[in-house]
């Protein structure tokens, strides 16, 4: 008996001393361990173990929500990337197929700015393809036997053929705009060789033909090339190309001054008293053809062709160099992409522009703004070919060589007001310089008006100043237009085709102006207050819409679920 009590106090020791707990021995439960009900209590082990398995269960719980957490962002980013790779992929193909990483990688502002100094050049070499005709119109006649009021169809002819080039800006969604480009400059340089060897009228007017073709064609693209570079922010650039333009206005004349052997110009039938230098100011025009002459024309129209082609072969380098990719997705107007939140996407914005401004608006936009440029455009283009004319045929004594002059003088404050306005365009609104073109323009038609057939000095002013106003006004109404619509191809060509349909119709008039040199400055006044109202009711319609794009703007911020339904459906689009 005494053993056994000892063998039992050893279990119990064995037991106390288990990991510091005392585990109650595996007897049947006495009855004071279960309350009323049935249910056990337990004692301070074994809530210490019961605490320690719920603490090592609550761990093993977080540390698998923890990995299926990593599993699922790892999913999401798996996903996103597959997005992008695929949205990469659909971009890459949108216009032009499957292109090469290299054509993938996008355009460094450097390159964009040695692009937009090629496109300046071509603009200015395209100036003088244009604008050497008008100061040689008269010696032309002589040169082929005929009057000036039949080689003045020529205008007409090829006006009407650069309002179909203009068209031609649609092909440059399917083929190559630059290749186009250059083939547009060399067949635009071996017409201008051409054209003193034409040997009829009929001939004539074909290579007339030819040359406004390329010349509307290459407008249109230089245009839309300078946009889509730099979009939103082209207003300076498409400044600058004008700025080069002028340039060219003012060298044309210079080229062929020292070229021109006919003195008269409009008056060169004209009796000519040169005891003093002057016109017989009481003489009467007759419509006598002068026998063929030879001149020396050949001479500026090569000079001309070379510079135009010099143009052409820039670009091929470029081509060379790198080949040109124009954007592949559709973007919202710049009026309207600017107020938009800055985390929405190109082609977000697009989607939002295009389900909350009415498309009925933008074609109002798109209407006004082609009779806006037939009018201003038409103009612009026609007095600066009728220039010379109009001058010879005032009664002041300028004619021949001194109104080439006049031209120059013109042509130099053309380009030095886009100078300026490469400039101002940064400071002020589009509005506001076209305002004050057109207030410009109207003194010089006034100043002319009153005393074209008084003062010679006031001729030379009222030319300037109509030149000063011309000089920013087809840039920046083009810049207006393109903030507030987005210009591809067809809508430029469209645009191009309305001036260039001006430029043809407005000659008409001017048919008689060595019998009626007034002419040409009631239509440049008629043509300036209709330009100046179709532009007031565009300005009206666009302040209107940018309190609307306000709101739309609020609505977004205030409520970023519909910011994420756009989101999905541009991603829609992609994936379509």
């Amino acid at each position: 008996m005494n053993g056994r009590p000892t063998v039992l106090m050893a279990q119990k020791k064995t037991n106390e001393s288990n990991n510091g707990y005392t585990t109650a021995p595996a007897a049947t439960p006495q009855p004071h361990m279960y309350d009323k009900n049935g249910s056990k209590h337990l004692d301070r082990n074994e809530e210490r173990q019961l605490s320690v398995m719920l603490a090592k269960h609550r761990t093993d719980t977080l540390i698998q929500n923890n990995l299926n957490n990593e599993k699922h962002i790892k999913a999401e980013l798996e996903t996103i990337r597959e997005d992008h790779e695929r949205t990469t992929s659909i971009t890459s193909i949108l216009s032009y197929g499957s292109v090469t990483a290299e054509e993938e990688e996008v355009m460094s502002k450097k390159y964009k700015y040695v692009t937009a100094s090629v496109l300046w050049f071509c603009y200015f070499s395209l100036a003088l393809n244009d604008y050497i005709f008008g100061p040689t119109l008269a010696e032309l006649a002589d040169i082929l036997g005929t009057t000036f009021e039949m080689i003045s169809y020529f205008v007409i002819i090829r006006q009407v053929s650069y309002t179909f080039g203009a068209l031609g800006g649609v092909a440059f969604n399917y083929v190559n705009r630059q290749l186009a480009l250059i083939i547009l400059l060399i067949i635009s340089a071996f017409t201008l060789v051409a054209t003193p060897y034409s040997g009829s009228l009929n001939v004539f007017f074909i290579i007339g033909a030819i040359n406004g073709f390329a010349a509307g064609a290459c407008d249109i693209g230089f245009h839309v090339w300078i946009i889509e570079m730099f979009e939103g922010g082209g207003g300076p650039l498409l400044q600058a190309l004008h700025f080069s333009f002028g340039i060219g206005i003012t060298i044309a004349p210079s080229i062929t001054a020292a070229f021109i052997s006919s003195e008269g110009g409009c008056g060169e039938d004209e009796t000519v008293e040169a005891n003093d230098g002057t016109r017989d100011l009481t003489t009467t025009t007759t419509t006598t053809v002068k026998p063929k002459i030879e001149s020396l024309l050949y001479i500026p129209y090569l000079i001309s062709a070379g510079i135009v082609a010099m143009g052409g072969i820039a670009l091929l380098a470029l081509f060379i160099y790198k080949k040109y990719q124009p954007p592949r997705l559709p973007h919202a107007p710049p009026a309207f992409a600017e107020e938009m939140p800055t985390e929405l996407s190109t082609l977000e914005k697009f989607q939002i522009w295009k389900e909350n401004i009415p498309s009925s608006y933008t074609m109002t936009l798109i209407v006004l703004g082609s009779f806006l440029l037939l009018a201003y455009y038409g103009l612009e283009v026609t007095y600066f070919q009728f220039m010379a004319q109009f001058i010879t045929s005032t009664p002041l004594p300028i004619y021949g060589t001194m109104s080439a002059l006049v031209e120059t003088a013109t042509g130099a404050a053309y380009a030095i007001g886009g100078g300026i306005s490469i400039y101002l365009s940064i400071k002020l609104r589009p509005d506001q310089m076209i305002y004050f073109n057109f207030l410009i323009i109207n003194i010089g038609c006034i100043l002319l008006i009153i005393f074209y057939t008084t003062q010679v000095s006031v001729l030379w002013i009222g030319n300037i100043l109509v030149g000063l106003g011309f000089s920013s006004t087809y840039a920046t109404a083009y810049t207006f237009l393109e903030h507030h619509i987005s210009v591809t191809n067809a809508i430029g060509s469209l645009f191009v085709l309305a001036g260039g349909a001006g430029t043809a119709i407005l000659p008409l008039f001017l048919q008689k102006l060595c019998e009626n040199s007034s002419s040409i400055i009631i239509m440049c006044f008629v043509c300036t207050e209709i330009s100046a109202i179709i532009f007031g009711v565009l300005h009206f319609m666009t302040t209107v819409r940018s309190k609307e794009i306000d709101v739309i703007k609020k609505k977004l911020i205030n409520n970023p679920a519909i910011l994420l339904g756009y989101r999905e459906k541009s991603l829609s689009i992609l994936t379509i």
